[in-house]
């Protein structure tokens, strides 16, 4: 079987942190008409959950697959 990025449970790094973290899984996915939505959750906080267009994940400035190892903390 072949591992989808946009399945559910996939895991993601983005580039900046959103709501305070970097780390997220994708937990749902909706059609908005012809454009895939994407539900993530941050992986440490399951409160956060943020909805984005799935075309966003393929943004490499903004995201990548898997959990990316953090180089450095991240300001306050």
């Amino acid at each position: 079987m072949r591992h989808n990025n946009l399945d559910i449970n996939a895991k993601w790094t983005s580039i900046l942190p959103l709501e305070g973290w970097q780390h997220f899984r994708i937990v749902a996915r909706r059609y908005d008409g012809k454009m895939l939505q994407i539900e993530l959750m941050a992986a440490c906080d399951s409160a956060v959950r943020l909805w984005l267009p799935a075309e966003h994940l393929k943004d490499k400035e903004r995201f990548s697959p898997g959990w990316a190892r953090l180089l450095a903390p991240l300001p306050p």
